[in-house]
């Protein structure tokens, strides 16, 4: 297949397939299915790092590679949708679980469950939903914070006499810091300041031991418990909860069937299908309760060791790669728990005091003759550089054993520990040789890297990984190089004003042609965006413009037919070309014109040119205020613009791609109080009606007129 050649066979995406899960799901999807992958990375560097790991990703398996970033999500899934036919999409890890919820989501996949996955994924979020939804599960004290303002107000409730504090995204047991009421202000604050780039949740501190559940999601929502685990944590390096050791929860005691049924009514309540989940709980005199959970497999090789441990016949990553891809009934699960109550099992992770490289590494081979020894899960070696350890992903090695009973393995793990050992005794030739070695490790990496931006040159639309020659790889930098400094010499150009109006009469005429856009998109503004919608997060129409801008006929359609790309110049001038046509048709002060708004219709802008509207309007948006004093919003099938009040609601999508142009109006200091030049503006028109005390702050309009002029320096009372 050529490099950005359609394919009518349906495929599947995964996102950074460089993952212990991501070759076996790549297999047995296209084994069950007779599907090939689509791969994206969202790190070049990784990507160049591990590849060399993973050959099949090389393979006839892959129908095609891309680089994406995070951001650029829209865009890709509109590119995909117009090549392939996209029957799943599967999250290999943590990281990859919202962006397949969002990408399944835009590709239109039966597995999308975006509502829920977000839910899930957004800790605060989920305790809320379930003390709210389903107040029977015991769930503990959780609230957002990021000031210690705001913990010292939270620390005066006696469900914070201990507390924790965490990312609310996080995962790996990263970042988690433990308080009591002891605790100084000056300790938090430092804490915060550190964690300041992440959006932070306070929990009520539990009690007890702390256990996982491991299970899989059918398409009925039904729970199927397979495994549980008991984590052994110690303090260590600053952290209060460390991995030390893991043991496997016997099925056979009550205390398995009490995790199991707690697991079942928190997995149930999340609304979650067709996914396999992890979930983490302590348990102390009250009974369980919920630390957080993922709805993935479980890390560090635990998917496949629970496969092992039912006897070898159950292979969770083929039950997940099922239900990833089809709503079917997987059949009978080949669970034995005879089996799995035959042996102890037992993870022994290490521990490092501090970052250094390992010079020289004794005991590999006796703890692998151990009689217990099962497998490595992370294994050591000579010139790797270790981490000091602060959370399961920085633990120098991790490792299984599996025994008779649990206290054989306690003296087995004992054991290990005193058997490996790196850097005794190392002499410095060795040192400074293994140091050369991991140099040029890394120039190489960084040799690659360069190389391969030259040679995969990125291009302005979402396109397949291709190694080109030097000379054309060379030919393609110049062009890009020569088209990112038009764009830019364009911009300064257009922003000056320069330029005519449009053909209003035509661009009309048009949109009310039978086949034109003007029908659709005043259906869509009377029956969506004038009216209230239970996602928006607050009472009221989507838009309180909108209606009387349809009633006082105001509101009006021009269609664009000459732009079918994504030409920012030309939607540019188009754009502002409109916008010089709009006030000289609806001056502001003319009676009724206050509720005026165009909407620019570009009915043959499709697939990944329609994000360009949205570059459009980060380009415009604080020039059609600062010049114009005209509000803009860019709207179209695939928009991911979320409601204020709503951030996980996409409330701008319309049927048509269209850019939507008003006149400023007083309500808009919700849009542009961080906007320092675009509330320059808006205080320059509206801060004598704020000083005369004719606007309400019902809605918080005047406070965030306040804090907008302390912010940029400007007087809150002009007359």
């Amino acid at each position: 297949m050529g490099p950005d050649a359609p394919t009518d066979a349906p495929c599947f995406l995964i996102q950074d397939p460089c993952h212990e899960y991501a070759g076996r799901l790549i297999e047995r999807i296209h084994q069950r299915f007779g599907l090939r992958a689509i791969c994206f990375y969202t790190s070049r560097r990784e990507r160049l790092r591990r590849a060399g790991e993973f050959p099949l990703l090389d393979s006839d398996l892959i129908a095609a590679s891309y680089e994406v970033a995070r951001s650029d999500l829209v865009r890709f899934a509109a590119h995909l949708r117009e090549r392939y036919r996209i029957a799943a999409v599967v999250p290999a890890n943590e990281p990859a679980v919202l962006p397949a919820a969002e990408l399944g989501e835009l590709l239109g996949v039966s597995w999308a469950q975006p509502l829920e996955m977000r839910r899930v994924c957004d800790k605060l979020a989920f305790k809320r939903y379930l003390r709210e939804q389903h107040s029977h599960i015991r769930i503990n004290a959780s609230r957002s914070v990021q000031s210690v303002r705001d913990v010292r107000l939270a620390r005066g409730e006696p469900a914070y006499r201990r507390f924790v504090i965490k990312p609310n995204s996080g995962f790996g047991n990263r970042a988690v810091g433990l308080f009591d009421a002891d605790t100084p202000e000056e300790v938090i604050r430092e804490f915060l300041y550190r964690m300041r780039a992440a959006p932070l949740v306070m929990e009520e501190y539990i009690e007890g031991d702390e256990y996982f559940v491991n299970g899989q999601l059918d398409a009925q929502g039904n729970v199927l418990t397979l495994a549980a685990f008991k984590y052994l944590r110690q303090p260590a390096n600053e952290r209060h909860n460390l991995d030390f050791e893991t043991l496997l929860v016997p099925q056979r005691e009550p205390l398995f069937a009490e995790l199991a049924r707690y697991a079942g009514e928190v997995m149930r309540a999340s609304g979650l299908t067709r996914t396999p989940f992890h979930l983490e709980l302590k348990l102390d005199a009250r009974g369980p309760c919920l630390i957080e959970v993922g709805a993935r497999l479980a890390g560090h090789g635990n998917a496949l060791l629970c496969g092992e441990l039912h006897g070898g016949r159950l292979d969770l990553i083929d039950l997940a790669a099922h239900y990833y891809v089809s709503a079917a009934d997987y059949g009978p699960v080949p669970l034995d728990w005879r089996s799995y109550d035959s042996a102890a099992v037992r993870y022994v992770h290490g521990l490092a005091s501090r970052r250094e490289r390992i010079y020289a590494l004794e005991g590999l081979e006796a703890v692998a003759a151990l009689g217990s020894f099962y497998r490595w899960v992370k294994k050591p070696a000579v010139g790797e550089m270790l981490e000091r350890t602060a959370d399961s992903l920085t633990m120098p090695y991790s490792l299984l054993l599996r025994g008779p009973d649990q206290a054989t393995l306690t003296a087995d793990a004992l054991r290990v520990r005193e058997l490996l050992r790196w850097n005794t005794g190392v002499h410095w030739p060795r040192r400074a040789l293994i140091e050369a070695r991991a140099f040029l490790g890394r120039v190489r990496l960084a040799a690659a890297e360069r190389l391969s931006s030259f040679r995969e040159p990125r291009s302005r639309n979402p396109a397949p990984l291709e190694r080109v020659g030097l000379a054309r790889a060379a030919w393609r930098h110049a062009r890009r190089f020569a088209t990112k400094v038009h764009d830019a010499l364009s911009l300064r150009w257009q922003r000056l004003g320069m330029g005519g109006v449009l053909d209003a009469e035509a661009a009309a005429a048009r949109g009310r042609a039978p086949d034109g856009s003007a029908a659709a998109v005043r259906r869509w503004a009377s029956e969506y965006i004038a009216r209230p919608h239970p996602s928006l997060g607050r009472s009221g129409a989507i838009c309180p413009f909108m209606q009387p801008s349809l009633e006082l006929e105001r509101f009006h359609t021009w269609q664009i037919d000459s732009i079918d790309r994504a030409d920012l110049p030309r939607l540019r001038r188009v754009t502002l070309q409109a916008a010089r046509t709009f006030l000289a048709r609806y001056p502001r002060e003319a009676p009724k014109n206050g509720f005026a708004s165009i909407a620019l219709t570009f009915p043959r802008l499709g697939g990944e040119h329609l994000v360009a509207l949205d570059v459009l309007h980060e380009q415009l948006k604080t020039h059609l205020v600062a010049r114009y004093d005209l509000m803009s919003t860019p709207c179209h099938p695939f928009s991911r613009k979320p409601s204020v009040s709503n951030p996980d609601f996409p409330v701008f999508r319309s049927p048509v791609p269209l850019f939507v142009l008003r006149h400023l109006d007083v309500r808009d200091i919700r849009f542009l109080y961080t906007n320092e030049r675009g509330f320059r503006r808006y205080h320059a028109r509206y801060a004598s009606e704020y000083a005369r005390g004719e606007v309400s702050d019902e809605f918080g309009y005047v406070r965030r007129f306040e804090e907008a002029c302390t912010r940029f320096g400007l007087a809150a009372r002009v007359r």
